[in-house]
């Protein structure tokens, strides 16, 4: 019963963020919050943490595949499957639900103070996300001067620049998530 009621309420809030003015726009520029291009790539390195013990480090590539669409709206199909859409100043991710129906659910929005929304996963379980503004970015190659910290309650963390996408990205397993973790980091960008 409580999956229930926070699946429903996870997709109702999904609902409101599309219907809060501020975080949509008429407009069809889509390339302020992240570059969004049939050939974009972000190239990352993994480093993965089990047991406390750093186990590997390896590049991985994030690349725009193709184009779909949503409610009469351009998504993005990225090559590890996920499909992306941007309303505004706010980055929506696909997810599905177990009766096969899609809706977007908040991944990103530049929050200048402190602003919490919950992200859904997996169709059914939502995770509470905080965003903020940062002081200043982490030293980057793009000269990325806004900056972002999305934190979430299982001790995850994503460094968000405007206009290049995720910087820094920490995926913790929530039952350890000090000792099981993997970050990512942004080492390049190729942008159509």
């Amino acid at each position: 019963m409580i999956k229930l009621l926070l699946s429903l309420s996870g997709i109702f809030i999904s609902v409101l963020f599309l219907k809060e003015p501020a975080c949509q726009s008429n407009s069809s520029k889509e390339s302020g919050v992240l570059p969004l291009a049939v050939g974009n790539e972000w190239i990352y390195l993994d480093s993965v943490t089990e047991d406390g013990k750093l186990v590997s480090v390896s590049p991985d590539t994030l690349r725009i595949e193709r184009t779909s669409s949503l409610e009469n709206k351009t998504t993005y199909i990225f090559n590890d499957g996920k499909e992306m859409m941007v309303r505004g100043d706010t980055l929506f991710q696909l997810a599905m639900q177990r009766g096969g129906a899609k809706f977007p659910t908040t991944v990103f929005y530049p929050s200048e103070s402190e602003s919490s929304y919950n992200y859904m996963f997996g169709g059914d379980v939502a995770v509470q996300r905080t965003v903020s503004r940062m002081s200043g970015c982490p030293k980057n190659a793009w000269n990325g001067s806004k900056c972002y910290r999305v934190t979430d309650s299982c001790h995850g963390e994503i460094i968000f620049i405007y206009g290049i996408g995720i910087y820094r990205e920490k995926l913790t397993q929530c039952a350890s998530p000090a000792k099981n973790f993997t970050v990512k980091t942004l080492v390049s960008v190729k942008f159509k």
